[in-house]
């Protein structure tokens, strides 16, 4: 299946990560997790996302798990930007997939929020970071 497949609104309104995490199935969560399931995208109907829809602690760590790249995660609608978010989670993935979140973050913040944000404003980048 697509990923488009995977992350597509059932007519009830879920998606199939949200059903499964409706019905606590650990194992179907992990699988759908592993081939890209957005778990961000909220029920139609109850706005509730797949972390919301469980009472399985379990789950809600594999939905929170920062070994998931899901887990920083944009939902995109156009395929031009949805494909330059997946050549940007590769890339991440490529560079940093032994560093840790925490590190991929402060690379983050000094390569992009110092780097291009300062440019774009008139404050400095100690002003934007308070």
């Amino acid at each position: 299946m697509t990923v488009d497949e995977i992350n597509r609104i059932e007519p009830n309104g879920s998606t199939a990560l949200q059903i499964a995490s409706y019905h606590n199935n650990a194992a179907i969560v992990h699988l759908l997790i592993k081939h890209g399931a957005s778990v961000s995208i909220q029920n139609d109907s109850t706005k509730l996302t797949p972390y919301e829809e469980t009472t399985s602690s379990y789950i809600k760590h594999l939905l929170t798990s920062t070994g998931n790249k899901a887990w920083i995660e944009w939902t995109f609608v156009d395929p031009p930007t949805r494909e330059t978010k997946q050549i940007f989670d590769t890339e991440l993935e490529n560079r940093f997939h032994n560093m840790g979140l925490s590190f991929i973050l402060n690379y983050l913040l000094n390569h992009y929020a110092r780097g291009y944000v300062a440019k774009a404003s008139p404050k400095s980048a100690k002003q934007i970071e308070q």
